[in-house]
């Protein structure tokens, strides 16, 4: 099986298997889909080729996913410095490929692209974890994200899908008002509510204010980090189990919460995901970065890709009997955590949960900043002017998180708005925190 057509057809063939197999093939069909990559980016993508020659590195050395180590890690920023064509594959037309713009929340924009029959096969890996989920194919879908000109053109096989009934997507738009969303929602009366879970958090919240009911199968999560307020309130909100989906455009699903253990499944056949605390593996419950692999990218492959995700590593294999291995949780962005002046990194969940919990019938939305290494300044625009003894709560709680060399204080605001791509940054460090890896710094106690 050496081309690429072959590789893909095959893929398409075992993609339901994998599941319902053991990992012994799992892993056997992880490894033989990496050697192929690895013999098609060095013959076919400059950027790898000169990547591997600098490193003194055949492609017959990486046999297995335990031998990636040996390879360097790129990032976006090496793409970004180099021509388009040298991160693509000779002879590739960039006109006749899929544009796929990065959010940009953790720097600067980057514009991934994939071919066709690329995009659809990646996108069968986040179907088949719907499914696993509880979607169906007749389920109407409403979308609480930001729909850019491409998404509202999409492809002729989403329109196709889309007329034909089958997982109908209805968009609702994420930069809307809290009320104009529940409206929209209840309009919809959808089977399932998928999107950033920030935005429908709060719509979640207004319908517990307003007595609204809305009453989906599911709702299921991705862009954001799920807190545990947040899913408390759209549990309440809505009746029904939501699902955390973590992924990234460059690979598309990464990972998915098993609905038996709620730990998070690794698309292991879609790509090779590495937990890295100390330039090492990290051991189960340890904290680290996200350095990925995608499997079946190979008009621009993304090897050893550093995400700036951090993540705490699960077990080998999830407890629920699939095959995958897991991820404990997603933390977020390694940039959205705070620095402290002495190297010490600290999530900023510890600040805001607590408050979230105590003041939840005016706490609306927020963004929690850390200016300095000593100064953190959380910004809120209330559902209803606070009280000053509400403030002063704030401040307590908030003090009782933090060390006691830092200046805390509560600004209120008419609104906070998201970024371009209808993200919610809520927490934002204007500290670089990029020299260290995660584990060569220590992690505040959680």
């Amino acid at each position: 099986m050496s081309s690429v057509a072959a590789h893909q057809l095959d893929t398409w063939l075992r993609l339901h298997l994998h599941a319902r197999g053991d990992r012994s093939r799992l892993e056997a069909f992880r490894d033989r889909k990496l050697r192929f990559l690895i013999q098609q980016a060095t013959a076919r993508v400059p950027y790898y080729r000169t990547l591997f020659q600098e490193a003194g590195m055949s492609p017959a050395a990486i046999q297995t996913a335990g031998d990636l180590s040996q390879l360097p890690i790129s990032s976006a920023q090496d793409y970004r410095e180099r021509p388009l064509q040298e991160t693509l594959a000779d002879g590739t037309d960039p006109r006749r490929l899929f544009l796929r713009p990065t959010s940009g929340s953790s720097g600067r924009p980057f514009v991934v692209r994939r071919a066709s029959r690329e995009e659809h096969l990646i996108n069968a890996f986040r179907l088949r974890a719907h499914a696993h989920c509880g979607l169906r194919s007749r389920d109407v879908v409403a979308a609480v994200v930001f729909f850019s000109k491409s998404h509202r053109r999409g492809h002729w096989v989403g329109r196709v899908r889309q007329r034909l009934g089958v997982r109908r997507l209805a968009p609702v738009n994420c930069l809307a008002s809290a009320d104009q969303i529940l409206d929209r929602l209840i309009a919809l009366q959808p089977d399932v509510i998928q999107g950033f879970p920030g935005a429908i958090a709060q719509a979640a919240q207004r319908a517990l204010e307003r007595g609204v009911e809305i009453r989906p199968r599911r709702v299921v999560c991705g862009g954001e980090t799920v807190t545990p307020f947040r899913r408390r309130v759209m549990e309440e909100a809505f009746g029904c189990p939501v699902y955390s989906f973590y992924g990234a455009q460059e690979f598309n699903l990464l990972a998915w919460q098993c609905p038996d253990t709620q730990a998070f499944h690794i698309c292991e056949d879609n790509v090779i995901l590495e937990v890295l605390r100390d330039g090492r593996p990290a051991e189960p419950g340890e904290l680290g970065e996200v350095v990925a692999t995608g499997l079946h990218s190979y008009q621009m492959p993304f090897i050893r890709y550093r995400i700036g995700d951090v993540v705490r590593q699960g077990d080998p294999q999830c407890e629920c009997g699939q095959p995958f291995a897991t991820l404990q949780d997603i933390r977020g962005r390694r940039h959205d955590y705070f620095v402290w002046s002495d190297g010490s990194l600290f999530h900023p969940d510890r600040v805001v949960v607590p408050i979230m919990e105590a003041e939840a019938d005016w706490f609306d939305q927020y963004q929690l900043i850390q200016e300095t290494h000593r100064e953190v300044v959380l910004r809120i625009a209330p559902s209803r002017p606070p009280t000053s003894t509400q403030i002063e709560h704030v401040e307590q709680l908030a003090r009782a998180e933090l060390p006691p060399d830092v200046v805390f204080r509560v600004e209120l605001v008419e609104s906070v708005p998201p970024e371009p791509s209808g993200k919610q940054r809520y927490c934002v460090s204007r500290v670089a925190s990029e020299g260290a890896e995660i584990g060569t710094v220590p992690v505040a106690a959680e």
